[in-house]
């Protein structure tokens, strides 16, 4: 961590050549505050998200959720497990209003999806199975994991619930033809995956 300098952050995972074979992040800002925790969690999302995999590389989802969405409920969940509840709370009223551009405008990604996923279908659970599932069955070339399609990542979330997503998905962000095409061609590229 630094402070004056080297503002913003990033990660960076074992397998990448960017620090010497370590799980890393760096992050920068002018200055440290108490209670101040998003740079931080967002970081060690962004690790999480592109180490949970034993023996595979990459983050395969973020091609759909990109940087907030995911970073959002792993701070929230991040903080409840530390019995940061007050903390938690802030970081709710923090993320429920914020909306993202992708995959549509006005994307509430938190409070219309990933929260009500998340409440609903095992909690940290939910996400643990989430990586558990990329890992049993999702692809991977000389290691690495190619970008997820927005029907594999529903079909991927939905065994992770053990419930179809589907529903919650076209509630925060519509649905499309070729949304149902890509959901209808995992099932069958998947069909281990139930729900």
């Amino acid at each position: 961590l630094h402070q004056g300098k080297y503002l913003g952050g990033h990660a960076s995972a074992s397998y990448e050549t960017t620090h010497d074979g370590h799980n890393v992040i760096d992050a920068g800002a002018s200055s440290w505050k108490s209670g101040d925790y998003d740079l931080i969690s967002a970081m060690l999302s962004a690790l999480v998200e592109r180490t949970a995999v034993p023996s595979k590389h990459g983050a395969p989802a973020s091609a759909v959720w990109h940087e907030a969405g995911f970073a959002q409920i792993y701070e929230y969940d991040l903080l409840l497990g530390l019995g940061m509840d007050a903390e938690a709370s802030d970081a709710w009223d923090e993320f429920e209003p914020l909306a993202q551009s992708y995959p549509v405008a006005n994307s509430y990604w938190f409070s219309d999806y990933f929260y009500p996923v998340y409440r609903d279908h095992g909690k940290t659970k939910l996400l643990v199975q989430f990586f558990t599932l990329l890992s049993m069955y999702y692809p991977e070339s000389g290691g690495a994991m190619p970008a997820m399609n927005w029907g594999q990542y529903i079909h991927f979330m939905s065994g992770a619930a053990g419930a179809d997503v589907e529903e919650q998905a076209t509630y925060a962000f519509g649905w499309n033809n070729t949304w149902e095409q890509q959901l209808t061609q995992a099932r069958t590229d998947f069909p281990a995956i139930k729900y």
